[in-house]
């Protein structure tokens, strides 16, 4: 009775998990998964008894289950981030997965015990700051290779477009032109016929042009090519 007891707290617990846990035997078959996991994986669908291969296309269960070896290979857990879509919507989320091989008190193999956490949403929190932090150090520079006055306009305006470039959301994938009193000052790879946003430069009655283009989508990006960050970095700086 006790044991039933304590199985049935254990059971509420992980059903009340918003994470997703499952555990599956050394042969590769579902022996328990807590709602969330089911309505993930297969919504409607009976889970337990079976295997990855009877709820997954193929490549993506083949990579389940190298995955479950190289746990019980290893006799160790094992933590992974992975996108893994929602078989309702197809819906893909970032998830941080751990595999852990479960053993008997004896040593003997019970199977491999899965977690995962989407951490899509901390993700996007974590770039977000990281290109703020990225902006600010290139205003910052911006600033300060513009404060000597003795220094040659060519020179400076250079180290500008390469600023702009590395204050970009994703410098592998932009290039930066300033156009300025008959001159053109472009970082590596600018493009005229590339997506891009600019920006008036004006001083003594002369105006100039600073922009910044895009050469190429970052892969799976689905977001505008440039944002209002961008964009406001680009007019500070033309304005500086």
């Amino acid at each position: 009775v006790e044991l039933e007891a304590e199985r049935l707290r254990l059971q509420t617990l992980l059903d009340a998990l918003p994470d997703l846990a499952w555990l599956k035997d050394a042969g590769g078959v579902f022996r328990f998964c807590n709602p969330a996991f089911a309505a993930m994986l297969a919504p409607g669908t009976q889970v337990i008894g079976r295997t990855d291969h009877d709820l997954l296309d193929r490549a993506v269960a083949d990579r389940y289950l190298e995955n479950d070896r190289l746990v019980i290979e290893h006799g160790r857990a094992v933590t992974t981030e992975e996108w893994i879509p929602r078989a309702r919507d197809g819906h893909r989320g970032l998830y941080l997965t751990t595999k852990t091989p479960v053993v008997s008190p004896g040593g003997e193999l019970i199977g491999v015990l899965g977690v995962a956490r989407d951490i899509t949403e901390l993700r996007a929190v974590q770039r977000a700051l990281t290109r703020r932090i990225r902006e600010q150090r290139c205003l910052h520079a911006a600033f300060r290779a513009t404060e000597d006055v003795a220094r040659p306009l060519d020179e400076t305006l250079r180290e500008v477009v390469d600023l702009l470039v590395a204050g970009s959301h994703s410098p592998e994938l932009a290039a930066a032109c300033l156009d300025w009193d008959g001159v053109r000052h472009a970082s590596p790879g600018w493009r005229d016929d590339a997506q891009a946003i600019s920006a008036p430069v004006r001083a003594s009655g002369r105006e100039g042009r600073l922009r910044i283009a895009r050469l190429a989508a970052p892969p799976g990006a689905d977001a505008p090519p440039f944002s209002d960050e961008e964009r406001e970095l680009l007019e500070a700086i033309a304005a500086r």
